[in-house]
C-alpha cells in the first residue's frame, strides 16, 4: 500500500510513501458518519458543523461551570 500526499497550496505531489512509513494509530472513529453527511449539500453541512459545534461548546461550558459551582458549595 502506498500513499501520495499534497499540501493545500502545493502544485505537485509529495514523495510517495509506503504504509510502513506511516506513524500513528487510530484511537477513535465514528463509523458511517460520511454516509450521514452525504445527505446534506455543502452549504447545509457547513451550517450543521457550526450548529453542532456550538452546541458541543455550550454543553462543555455548562458542564465546567456546573462542576465549579458544585465544588464551591461543598
Amino acid at each position: 500500500m502506498t500513499f501520495t500526499t499534497r499540501g493545500d497550496n502545493n502544485g505537485i505531489d509529495d514523495e510517495t510513501i509506503i504504509g510502513d512509513q506511516v506513524m500513528g494509530k487510530v484511537i477513535y472513529s465514528v463509523p458511517f458518519v460520511g454516509y450521514a453527511t452525504s445527505l446534506f449539500s455543502k452549504t447545509e453541512r457547513g451550517w450543521l458543523v457550526v450548529v453542532l459545534g456550538g452546541l458541543l461548546i455550550g454543553y462543555a461550558v455548562f458542564t465546567i461551570v456546573s462542576e465549579l459551582l458544585r465544588r464551591r458549595w461543598t
